[in-house]
């Protein structure tokens, strides 16, 4: 009985993690939505699927209704200094209508932002159908 408990135990000390870090993350993505004089708005068919927030550790990005990439595919997020000065940000994945994802290159001097399809790991520079970008 005391070994059943002690699982029981662990499972729910690992449940009650994993709701503190999603209410950690949700609650960077309020923050950052409401800053609207910091960032960038990305937009999709003209409406904004995602945000860049520059953080003191970097930049948050904030993505609603993506849906997952492709097969042996991953999104990659560039920073723009003018029109053909894209630097990665980074590769991430989406989970479920809204993911925020932390990024270690701060989103500060740039022009623009834009999210690409690319291969699996990414590419040096956007070679993907751009899906999302900054007006």
């Amino acid at each position: 009985a005391a070994g059943a408990l002690a699982v029981i135990t662990i499972g729910l000390a690992a449940i009650v993690v994993q709701a503190r870090s999603d209410l950690d993350r949700n609650e960077k993505a309020l923050v950052a939505l409401l800053q609207d004089d910091q960032g960038v708005d990305l937009q999709s068919d003209g409406s904004t699927v995602a945000k860049v927030v520059p953080t003191n550790e970097g930049s948050t990005l904030i993505v609603a209704g993506l849906g997952e990439a492709p097969d042996r595919r991953t999104y990659q997020l560039w920073f723009l200094r003018g029109e053909n000065k894209p630097v990665s940000a980074g590769v991430f994945d989406v989970t479920g209508d809204l993911s925020v994802i932390e990024v270690e290159r701060r989103y500060s001097g740039y022009t623009g932002a834009a999210v690409s399809v690319e291969p699996e790991g990414g590419s040096t520079q956007p070679r993907g159908r751009i899906i999302a970008g900054s007006a």
